[in-house]
């Protein structure tokens, strides 16, 4: 690292503690903390919320599984094209839970279903939760110590420190000075500015490492794979993955059943200024998406370049000397080499100013992610477990102090978790590991506290025992399978063990989709197809209660969702095109504009996957070269003008509504009792004040 790249490096770090500064003075509220004070613009939403969903530790996961599985898979995504358009025209889950004016999920659990739910979900989303976070910012700053070339170890009068301990320290005391001065919305406006620099750094990067590697470097590496094992050819990948045609339609099932069910950026979900402006915001990130699902394909391939391709043999060795050497033997080392393979390769690739640019793009991804997960976090442990269990309501200077006390434990948390942890299995895992227990029910009660009128707390509570119990076997069978469940099993009940694999073995050749085979290796079921089982029994489990429980009685979602009663509302248009995409009356010209071309992009989109799979099932399959055109001109052309297109229009679009935030806020005021309180399933700030005459 040069002195022009620490220089490139420290400016937008300067740029966002100033814009943290300056939203200091605009929060008063405890609404304005949590949720902005509920008046950021669509723009603002889509370019924050991408950038928030943007860590270090991510694209490190990304890189570490594609590295050695392949990005071939990827293509199978279009599956669910219309699936995620359908989502995004009709503001699945998001609009109607913007409408209960919520700020926590937990909150909407005690608006539609009762306190104790709110405590017992609050409780189970926070752990998770905070167990999830824990890697964060210890996989970050591993990663500016490997990729900047710090020493590991330093001494201050004789006494040796560790860096990864001060520097983790370091980059969580950014993120927190950050949300103690304006919590969310201090969150928002500095993710945005992030994301601006953000997605013009990926362009940059992404055009230098396609100008940087020939094509024929690229299909000399991509295309030297043996049979099964492809990196390219979809229809080529059986000895990489256990990818199958179930794991596809998991996948598509598990995107709308999971809707907004993680909670890791909850303050963005309340933070619009209407529910429709919520909606319009989602449906942007589907263009905010085209360049991203292309950065880590080609992050890797450059990677796979520098270390196979016999033109980059000496660096090639750099590589693997740097791993080896600065690694040392001991636990973890393995998951360690294999995170930082991708992040050593760029380090030897990228030239003076463009690698200071690629540190501040992961700097900024690590402290928006660390900002927005401490927030959502810390806000959980005091929205759902303490404000609930209180009888008087706190007044806002105590309860803004509590927020960020909270914020700071999760921030002393991840500290202590990560500082001690060693790793052992790929992050990926460990993410799925972490959110079993929580996304398994999740689903269930928001959509169907959401959607369904003859839902109740019965068949919630049913569905979250349900949930928890399978959610905590299949975790158990999933990590204990391969060390001590089939040994004792093969020991003491092998005719169990039989059975149970001629079951297993005799339902995947029933339903034609999935082959399951009892192995000592691992549990066969995998932990997509368990999480897939636990949805569908959550989902019987809560109509059938309800059903069983509710003796007719029905939910009144009107009042939930702030909407007049039916009797009163204007009778509904005709059936028409529009209204199928979800346009009313709300829709400027604009808005219509937008939509139309959400539509026919994932119509196009679709289209031509469906066509390439129809070629290559029923007429001619593809060769290999085939496919790297594909992926290479195609693929990467058409993001790259995405990326392009995107980047004006959403700066634009953001500055904007910065500007038109900061004027809202001038003149907002905050009441004190929107904190977050419920009363007999009305917020507080909206519930009939007691009559006095009695």
């Amino acid at each position: 690292m040069s002195t022009i790249d620490w220089i490139i490096a420290v400016l937008p770090f300067i740029l966002v503690l100033y814009l943290g500064f300056r939203a200091q003075r605009l929060v008063s509220g405890v609404a304005g903390f949590l949720s902005g004070g509920r008046v950021a613009g669509r723009y603002l939403l889509a370019v924050a919320g991408m950038e928030s969903s943007v860590s270090v530790i991510s694209l490190i996961a990304a890189c570490e599984q594609s590295y050695h599985s392949g990005f071939a898979f990827s293509f199978w995504s279009g599956i669910g094209i219309l699936v995620t358009m359908a989502i995004a025209l009709s503001g699945f889950v998001i609009y109607r839970y913007r409408e209960t004016r919520a700020m926590t999920l937990a909150q909407f659990f005690e608006l539609r279903y009762s306190k104790s739910f709110r405590i017992f979900t609050g409780g189970i989303c926070f752990l998770s939760g905070i167990l999830n976070y824990a890697l964060f910012p210890v996989i970050s700053t591993r990663f500016f110590i490997y990729y900047c070339n710090i020493p590991q170890q330093f001494q201050i009068g004789g006494v040796t420190f560790s860096t990864l301990g001060i520097l983790m320290a370091f980059f969580l005391a950014v993120s927190l000075a950050i949300l103690f001065l304006g919590g969310q919305l201090s969150c928002m406006l500095t993710d945005c500015l992030q994301g601006l620099f953000t997605y013009a750094i990926f362009t940059v990067l992404l055009i230098y490492l396609l100008l940087h590697f020939t094509p024929e470097h690229y299909e000399t590496v991509l295309l030297n794979r043996p049979d099964g094992a492809s990196f390219i050819n979809p229809f080529d990948t059986a000895e990489l993955t256990d990818f199958n045609i179930l794991f596809i339609l998991i996948g598509v099932f598990m995107s709308a059943y999971g809707k907004m069910a993680w909670q890791g950026a909850a303050g963005y979900n309340s933070a619009a200024k209407s529910a429709h402006e919520q909606k319009m915001a989602s449906m942007l990130i589907t263009w905010r998406e085209g360049l991203g699902r292309m950065k880590i394909p080609l992050l890797v391939m450059s990677a796979l370049i520098l270390l196979n391709h016999p033109d980059f043999s000496d660096i090639a060795a750099q590589i693997r000397e740097a791993l080896s050497g600065r690694i040392a033997d001991g636990p973890g080392s393995a998951a360690i080499r294999r995170q930082m393979t991708v992040p050593l390769a760029l380090h030897m690739l990228l030239p003076t100013g463009l690698s200071g640019l690629f540190v501040a793009l992961m700097f900024m991804a690590m402290v928006s992610t660390d900002t927005t997960c401490l927030q959502s976090w810390g806000s959980i442990f005091i929205q759902d477990l303490v404000l609930p269990l209180r009888k008087t309501q706190l007044n806002t200077r105590t309860h803004l102090w509590l927020l960020r006390l909270a914020i700071l434990g999760v921030a002393a948390f991840a500290w202590c978790f990560g500082y001690f942890y060693r790793p052992d299995t790929f992050i990926l895992h460990f993410f799925s590991m972490t959110g079993a227990l929580w996304i398994g029910f999740a689903g269930s009660v928001i959509i169907g506290g959401l959607y369904w009128k003859f839902g109740n707390t019965c068949g919630a509570w049913a569905a979250a025992a349900v949930g928890l119990g399978l959610g905590s076997t299949g975790f158990w069978l999933q990590s204990c399978w391969s060390s001590s469940i089939y040994a004792w099993l093969s020991c003491h009940a092998p005719s169990v063990l039989e059975n149970f694999s001629q079951s297993l073995e005799s339902l995947g050749d029933f339903l034609r989709i999935a082959r399951w085979q009892v192995t000592p290796e691992r549990f066969p079921i995998s932990g997509a197809e368990w999480g897939f089982l636990t949805a569908i029994s959550c989902i019987i489990v809560y109509v059938t209660v309800s059903l069983a429980t509710g003796r007719g009685r029905v939910f009144d979602l009107d009042a939930l969702l702030h909407r007049p009663p039916r009797s009163e509302r204007p009778a509904r248009p005709r059936r028409s095109f529009a209204a199928m995409l979800g346009i009313n009356a709300n829709y400027t010209r604009g808005d219509r504009i937008q939509t139309y071309l959400v539509f026919a992009w994932n119509i196009y989109n679709f289209a031509v996957f469906l066509g390439i799979v129809i070629w290559n099932v029923y007429f001619f399959r593809w060769p290999e070269e085939w496919w790297f055109d594909y992926f290479y001109y195609y693929g990467f052309g058409l993001a790259l003008l995405v990326g392009l297109v995107t980047t004006v229009w959403f700066s634009w679009g953001g500055i904007r509504d910065i500007r038109d935030l900061f004027r809202a806020l001038r003149t907002a005021r905050d009441n004190p009792l929107d904190d977050g309180t419920v009363i007999n399933h009305r917020n507080a700030d909206e519930a009939a004040p007691p009559d006095s005459s009695k």
